[in-house]
C-alpha cells in the first residue's frame, strides 16, 4: 500500500508512541526451553504497560502490523494483525508459528508452536 508523506509521518509518530509506552515489548527477551517437550517461550513476562485493545486500535487506524520474533536455538518471525492481537489467535507464517500469552487486556509473553 502506498502511503502519503503525511500518512508515513503519522505512522512513525504512533510507532514511536507505542515503543515509548510499551518499553519492554520491544526489548530483547530471549527464548527459553520449558517443560518436558522443551517448548520455546519468551524468557521474561512483558509488563502491563500497553493494553492490547489500544495497540490494536492504533494499528487499525494507521494501517500497521506487529512483527513477532522469537530466537533461541532457532529464529522464527511472523506478522500479527490487529485482529489477531485482539483475539489472542495463533499467528503463523512460513517462518514461524506463535501463540500469544495474554493476561486480561495485556500481552504477557510469546510461545513458539
Amino acid at each position: 500500500m502506498k502511503l502519503s508523506e503525511t500518512q508515513q509521518l503519522a505512522q512513525t509518530d504512533i510507532i514511536n508512541q507505542i515503543h515509548k509506552a510499551g518499553k519492554d515489548l520491544f526489548k530483547p527477551n530471549g527464548a527459553v526451553k520449558v517443560g518436558g517437550n522443551q517448548q520455546m517461550k519468551s524468557g521474561e513476562l512483558y509488563g502491563r504497560s500497553v493494553k492490547i485493545s489500544e495497540m490494536a486500535d492504533a494499528m487499525d487506524k494507521y494501517n500497521l502490523v506487529m512483527q513477532v520474533n522469537l530466537s533461541g536455538d532457532k529464529r522464527q518471525v511472523a506478522m500479527a494483525t490487529p485482529n489477531e492481537l485482539r483475539a489472542g489467535a495463533n499467528i503463523s507464517s512460513d517462518t514461524g508459528s506463535f501463540s500469544l500469552v495474554k493476561s486480561g487486556n495485556y500481552l504477557r509473553g510469546i510461545d513458539m508452536l
